[in-house]
């Protein structure tokens, strides 16, 4: 029946056989109807009744490739309540073990089932591959160690055709600023392309590691990319908070003032939002996320309009509600596609897509309600830090007022940077969509000689 194309009279014909090959075979004629979340369902039922390598093998791929890591940790028990050495297992089943206790917040108990970097590279699917190997590093970044995390995503680490490595180039720049190697984190973050999901993220990296070496020319352009008119509805507080601590080293203290009155602006009036979405429980936060994200603008009551857009990308902003809503979205698209099954293929497929859609909104529910007080601190500690900013600045204001004096600039030859391209600051032109990324700054340190910053 395969080979003649029947695939659904091939599942029908297999319904009445529970043998591990007999759902063996249905979970790879699922897979080649599209039936993926099915197709892991029927592998696990296999599992329990043969755990050889190659089922393990292929549930551990299954699971990491959707997401999906319940049933596999369910299985795992079983197996080990009859004394299995887990140790054995195959590294991909060992990695969807992992991710499930990183879903449930327990870093350490997700350490344990990281495999060596060796046996993570004898995954053979290099989109699963790719994907555990982020999230072995995660885990270990998660658990402050540094040096295993890079050692994961070592610099050798394998593209992977038509998948973005944008977020392995964070990663790695991420694990480098925390271990004070800034211009490290620089040279990675030079591989992400501005077409990747972490771009964003990586902007506000450079901006920081910028800062510590004392480029604060590439700060500030860095965050002229961040701060422009096609990305106002970012959630990001800390990039005010370090664009004023910026200009007030160059001693642009004026300008440092209005960056602390533009975060002022733009964040003081959501920290009433985000007490309410904290009121709300993870499901509610989750649904309306979801919502927006499908293009629905209305704003529940007690919110504010204009404060919106950024709290929701706030939430949605984050690789985990990426993985949500592409589980969510197979899901939807499988339950198309099962119509044709019948008999006991059918009521597989309608528990599996239930219990998937179950697990998926438990993480998820969780997760917005972490973000959520997480948001809330960053506004916090943003509007906290801003306030040792503007002391500083208010201090030497009042200081060039009673002396009379002004910064001394420096020499740069600004004719040379405009027949370049460059517009210099305050910027007054016109902002391109296609400009977004690549503006930068060539100003000088205006600081009179004994003013030290």
């Amino acid at each position: 029946m395969v080979r003649q194309g029947n695939l659904k009279g091939a599942v029908n014909s297999l319904n009445a056989s529970s043998s591990a090959a007999a759902h063996l075979a249905r979970a790879a004629i699922m897979d080649r109807m599209g039936l993926h979340f099915v197709a892991l369902s029927e592998r696990v039922e296999a599992g329990y009744k043969s755990s050889t390598h190659k089922v393990l093998s292929e549930i551990g791929d299954s699971a990491l490739a959707l997401g999906r890591y319940e049933t596999a940790s369910q299985l795992a028990t079983f197996w080990i309540g009859k004394g299995a050495n887990s140790l054995t297992w195959p590294a991909s089943f060992r990695m969807a073990l992992a991710a499930h206790e990183l879903r449930l917040g327990n870093l350490l108990g997700a350490a344990r089932w990281i495999p060596r970097r060796e046996q993570l590279m004898q995954i053979a699917d290099p989109s699963v591959r790719l994907k555990a190997f982020t999230a072995a590093s995660g885990i270990l970044y998660g658990l402050n160690r540094p040096s295993q995390a890079l050692s994961i995503l070592g610099a050798n680490f394998n593209k992977v055709p038509n998948k973005d490595m944008g977020f392995i180039y964070l990663q790695r720049a991420r694990i480098y600023f925390d271990v004070k190697r800034y211009s490290s984190a620089l040279d990675e973050l030079l591989m992400l392309p501005k077409t990747s999901p972490s771009w964003f993220d990586g902007t506000i990296v450079g901006a920081w590691a910028a800062y510590h070496v004392d480029d604060l020319n590439l700060t500030l352009g860095q965050l002229m990319n961040v701060h422009n008119p096609y990305l106002m509805n970012k959630f990001r507080p800390e990039s005010y908070l370090l664009e004023a601590a910026t200009l007030y080293r160059l001693c642009y203290f004026d300008s440092a003032s209005r960056s602390i009155k533009k975060l002022r602006e733009k964040y003081q009036p959501m920290v009433n939002d985000v007490r309410r979405l904290q009121n709300m429980s993870g499901d509610a936060i989750l649904s309306q996320a979801l919502r927006f994200s499908a293009g629905k603008t209305d704003v529940p009551s007690g919110f504010e309009r204009k404060n919106w857009p950024a709290l929701m990308d706030g939430i949605l902003g984050q690789p985990q509600v990426s993985e949500l809503d592409q589980g969510l979205a197979q899901i939807r698209r499988e339950e198309i596609l099962s119509r044709s099954l019948e008999g006991a293929s059918a009521s597989r497929a309608e528990r599996e897509f239930s219990d998937a859609k179950q697990e998926f909104m438990r993480f998820g529910a969780g997760y917005a309600r972490n973000r959520v007080n997480r948001m809330q601190q960053e506004i916090a500690e943003s509007l906290e830090g801003v306030l040792s900013v503007e002391v500083e600045v208010n201090t030497r204001l009042r200081e060039r007022l009673v002396t009379g004096k002004t910064g001394v600039r420096k020499e740069i030859d600004f004719d040379k940077e405009l027949e370049k391209g460059y517009e210099f600051w305050p910027f007054e032109g016109e902002f391109w969509r296609d400009e977004t990324g690549g503006y930068a700054f060539a100003t000088s340190n205006v600081c009179a000689d004994n003013e030290v910053l």
